[in-house]
C-alpha cells in the first residue's frame, strides 16, 4: 500500500522547510524559524541514523546546520552559532579536503560571527586564504569572486597592521580592476 504523503527525509521537504525557515526570519519571526530548522536538523539526523551506514558525519546534515547557524548569528547567538558553523564545516572538508567549493560560504558565515565576537583578526585570515585557493580554482584568479575575498583579507591585513603584505595583494586588486574596466568598456565598444 502506497502513501499519498511525502517522507519526512525527503529532500524536496527539507529544502522547502529550510526555505520557510528563511522567509520566517525575514519577516521577523527569527524564533520560529530557527525551531523549525533545529526540527529539520533533527529528522535529517534521525533518518541518517536509522540507515546506520551514514554516521554523524554524513553531508547532507551539514546543509540544514550551516542554515540554523545563520539563524543563530541573526538572534544574536553568536557562540551557538559558531559552533554549529565549525561542526558544519569539519563535516564538508572530511572526505573532500579543505578545498571543497561548497566549504566557501561556510567559511564566510564562520568569519562574520568570529569578527562579530570580536574574536582575534589573526584568525580570520586563515578561513579568508582557504576561500581565496577554492575561488581561484573555481571561477579562475580574475573572478570577481576572488577580487572580492582579496578585498577582505587586504581589511583585515591592514587592521592588523601588517603592510609589508598588504603591498602584494593591493597591486593584484589594482590589476584585476583595470582589467575588469577594460572589458565593460570592450563591452561597451561592441
Amino acid at each position: 500500500m502506497s502513501s499519498n504523503y511525502m517522507a519526512l527525509d525527503d529532500s524536496i521537504m527539507d529544502k522547502m522547510r529550510i526555505d520557510l525557515a528563511g522567509l520566517l526570519h525575514a519577516v521577523g519571526r527569527g524564533k520560529e524559524g530557527r525551531e523549525l530548522l533545529e526540527e529539520c536538523l533533527m529528522i535529517t539526523e534521525r533518518y541518517k541514523d536509522l540507515g546506520k551506514d551514514s554516521g554523524p558525519d554524513e553531508q547532507s546534515i551539514s546543509f540544514p546546520m550551516l542554515h540554523l547557524a545563520v539563524t543563530l548569528y541573526h538572534l544574536k547567538r553568536d557562540e551557538e552559532a559558531e559552533q554549529l558553523a565549525l561542526e558544519a564545516l569539519r563535516i564538508r572538508e572530511k572526505p573532500f579536503g579543505k578545498g571543497l567549493p561548497s566549504r566557501c560560504g561556510g567559511s564566510r558565515l564562520f568569519g562574520v560571527i568570529q569578527t562579530r565576537l570580536t574574536k582575534d583578526d589573526e584568525s580570520l585570515l586563515g578561513p579568508l586564504k582557504r576561500v581565496l585557493s577554492i575561488h581561484e580554482k573555481e571561477f579562475g584568479p580574475e573572478s570577481e569572486e576572488v577580487t572580492i575575498t582579496l578585498k577582505k583579507i587586504v581589511f583585515y591585513l591592514n587592521k592588523l597592521g601588517r603592510k609589508n603584505n598588504v603591498f602584494p595583494l593591493q597591486n593584484r586588486l589594482s590589476a584585476l580592476r583595470l582589467k575588469f574596466k577594460q572589458r565593460i568598456q570592450l563591452n561597451y565598444v561592441l
